[in-house]
Parts: C-alpha cells; structure tokens; sequence
C-alpha cells in the first residue's frame, strides 16, 4: 500500500490539514467539512479538532495510509486570512465558470499567477472580483 504525504500547518493558537478538495469529493465527505475550515485554490485546510479527523477517518476507511509532515509558525498563520471552506452548488459553479470567462475575457493582460488565481478561485473570492470589476455577468 502507497502511503500519502499530507502537511499539517500549525501556528501557536491552530493547525490545519492541506487537503486537495478533490479528495474530499472522492470520499464522499466534501458535505461533512465544517466552515471552521478554509480554503484556496485546489486545496482545503482543515482544521485539527474535527474536519482533520473526518478526513483521516474516511482514508483509514478507503484503506489508504497517511503521513503527515508537520510545519509550524510562531506568527499568526496566513490560512486564517484564506476563504472558509464551503461546498458549491451546482449552480454557483455553474455562475463562477462564467464570471471566470469573463474576467479572463476583459482586455486586461493578466500574468500567469493572476490567471491562475483566478481560475482557482473560491466561489467567494470569484464573486468579489465580479464585484470588484462590476462585471454584468447571469
């Protein structure tokens, strides 16, 4: 059995997991993450007292091993600052694709980390920029 690397970020008040949201879809527990958790981009940061739990149970469950690499901060972490965790719907996803098009369609020349901030986007983090630009989009 291959075992998985997981970083588990912690500054001297929490810890999080870094999770690819992928994985929660696959174990059918993207539901069961609580809003005490963040997220950005690909990944989900679950947080140490349930959300991290919920996720190694459902690993231990699908049999698949785990390490977890620990990295800590004495300063306050940059995860507090990143979107809670929340699942799509259907339809915010369906509405943050479009608004995507259209930032990426603007005219303005987005460099390549923009770019990619944008497509991996939270939904709250797209709607702001939507906002931001106060872009008409349906």
């Amino acid at each position: 059995m291959k075992t998985k690397k997981y970083y588990k970020y912690d500054d001297p008040a929490h810890g999080w997991l870094r999770v690819k949201k992928t994985e929660l879809v696959a174990l059918k527990i993207e539901e069961k993450i609580t809003g005490y958790s963040y997220e950005r981009g690909d990944y989900a940061y679950l947080e140490e007292d349930r959300d991290k739990h919920t996720f190694l149970d459902a690993m231990e469950a699908a049999g698949k091993a785990v390490t977890v690499e620990y990295r800590h901060t004495n300063n306050r972490s940059r995860i507090r600052n990143y979107a809670s965790y929340r699942v799509e719907s259907h339809a915010e996803h369906v509405h943050k694709k479009k608004v995507i098009k259209a930032l990426l369609d603007m005219g303005i020349h987005w460099g390549k980390s923009a770019i990619r901030k944008i497509k991996n986007g939270s939904y709250t983090e797209v709607m702001y920029w939507k906002a931001h630009y106060k872009l008409q989009v349906n």
